[in-house]
């Protein structure tokens, strides 16, 4: 599983960055933002990994060859209750649901229209 830095890199990131374009003559303010975008869409993106990237060691073998999520054992494994409590709802979302097919199609090298035998997030 992949670790999220230490809280407070980011903005320690951030703060570098600020502090080198302040050096920098020309920066625009534009050219900022669009660092500090970045920055956010990375903080972001680390926490959705350290969250839902351990998807695969609960993905099973169903009937007729298909994949099925363990939804129980995908939730209960993480070690904080408050993520189990987030995990619990945000699986029942589209963002979750379309995640979790992107990924596995994409490993198995097939797309929707070939035939995929994946059974999506299936209700235990």
């Amino acid at each position: 599983m992949l670790r999220c830095r230490r809280p407070g890199s980011v903005l320690e990131e951030r703060e570098l960055i600020l502090g080198q374009e302040a050096e920098q003559e020309g920066a625009s303010p534009g050219d900022r933002s669009e660092q500090l975008s970045a920055l956010v869409s990375e903080a972001f993106m680390r926490l959705f990994v350290e969250l839902v990237g351990h998807y695969p060691l609960h993905m099973a073998e169903a009937s007729a060859g298909t994949r099925e999520l363990q939804r129980d054992s995908f939730r209960k494994s993480h070690p904080s209750r408050g993520v189990r409590q987030f995990l619990q709802l945000f699986m029942e979302t589209q963002m979750f649901a379309g995640f979790i097919q992107d990924k596995e199609l994409r490993k198995g090298g097939g797309g929707a229209g070939k035939g995929s035998k994946m059974k999506f997030l299936q209700m235990k």
